[in-house]
C-alpha cells in the first residue's frame, strides 16, 4: 500500500474554488472597511468639534485661527471618510442586484 503515490481522498489537495474568496467573505471585508470608515469620520468630527469649542475659548487671535485651520481640516477629513464609506457601501449592493 505504501507503493500507491495518490494520498487519500479526506487528505486530498483543496480544489481551486475552496481557494478563492467567497461572496460572503468579500461583502464582510468591505463591510468591514466601512466601519473602519465610518469610525474614522466620527473621531475627524469629533476632533472638529473640539477644535471649535477651545477656539471659542481662547483670546489669542493667533491661536483661534489655528484651531479653527485645524477644525476644517478635520471635516474634510471626516467628510472624505464618510463618501469613501458610502462608495463601498452601493458597490457591494449594486454587484448584488445584477447578479
Amino acid at each position: 500500500m505504501s507503493d500507491n503515490p495518490e494520498p487519500p481522498p479526506e487528505h486530498s489537495t483543496p480544489d481551486k474554488e475552496g481557494s478563492e474568496p467567497t461572496a460572503e467573505s468579500t461583502q464582510a471585508k468591505v463591510i468591514s472597511e466601512v466601519n473602519n470608515r465610518l469610525a474614522e469620520a466620527e473621531a475627524a468630527g469629533v476632533s472638529a468639534t473640539s477644535a471649535r469649542q477651545r477656539a471659542d475659548e481662547t483670546s489669542d487671535p493667533e491661536e483661534k485661527k489655528k484651531l479653527l485651520q485645524e477644525a476644517d481640516k478635520q471635516d474634510k477629513k471626516s467628510k472624505s471618510a464618510i463618501k469613501t464609506a458610502q462608495r463601498l457601501q452601493s458597490g457591494v449592493w449594486q454587484g448584488g442586484a445584477s447578479g
